[in-house]
């Protein structure tokens, strides 16, 4: 797993930067991934609430994809990698998601993904997120749950085994009105505070499989050193 901020450097507008790989035997395919914890570092609380600013929904993206979605509801992308044995083969392909904010129904932002691929793994598929108070030393999570993936009839689910992800103003530009016209900006991101904590930020991904198992995995960032860098 990697976890960090694009850039880094305290007191900057930065993007959650998050990677993990999951690995199993030669010729193998792991359990489904059926959902992703990813803990932020305290201090960080309110990190998404400049992000978001319009809403989309299910239906719009099963009706016109992301382009059918405002500009300002984007939150952030990502692509990841999902294998399924056909037969003796193991394919994988390559699938491209949008992360947009929608209606809140439990908490106070909630999150849509919008995965798109070619066959013979999926076409779209839509799920949720949503952002929820962790324990310390932990300040907020992001929590994504994963439905099965269906693939050809009698075959078995498609397993993620990888994903990068960026949640912030990487790639995004949103629209505002100014005397009458549509302005383009870039948003404001995640707020890094001006000191850095002790030991460093703290990050936790707790992945869950459908097998009920789950791998917490926990790390640190160091705190940077005078100009700004990327986190790794």
């Amino acid at each position: 797993m990697h976890a960090g901020f694009i850039p880094y450097k305290l007191g900057a507008s930065s993007s959650i930067d998050f990677a993990f790989r999951i690995q199993s035997p030669p010729h193998t395919v792991p359990q489904p991934l059926i959902g992703i914890g990813l803990e932020l570092p305290n201090g960080l609380e309110g990190a998404t609430s400049n992000l978001g600013l319009a809403d989309c929904n299910a239906n719009t993206f099963y009706d016109k994809g992301i382009s059918g979605c405002p500009p300002n509801s984007l939150v952030g992308r990502a692509t990841a990698t999902a294998t399924v044995p056909i037969g003796p083969a193991l394919i994988s392909e390559q699938v491209h998601i949008w992360l947009t904010a929608t209606e809140a129904q439990h908490s106070s932002l909630e999150l849509l993904y919008d995965a798109e691929g070619l066959t013979p793994v999926f076409s779209m598929l839509v799920f949720r997120g949503e952002i929820l108070e962790a324990d310390p030393p932990y300040g907020e999570e992001i929590s994504t749950f994963i439905p099965p993936i269906e693939t050809l009839p009698e075959a078995p689910y498609a397993s993620v085994v990888g994903m990068h992800a960026t949640i912030g103003p990487v790639g995004l530009t949103y629209y505002k009105r100014v005397h009458g016209r549509r302005v383009a900006y870039k948003p404001q991101g995640i707020e890094l505070p001006k000191r850095c904590p002790r030991g460093g930020f703290k990050f936790a991904g707790t992945f869950t499989f459908l097998d009920q198992a789950t791998k917490v995995v926990r790390l640190s960032i160091p705190c940077p050193s005078s100009g700004p860098r990327r986190a790794g």
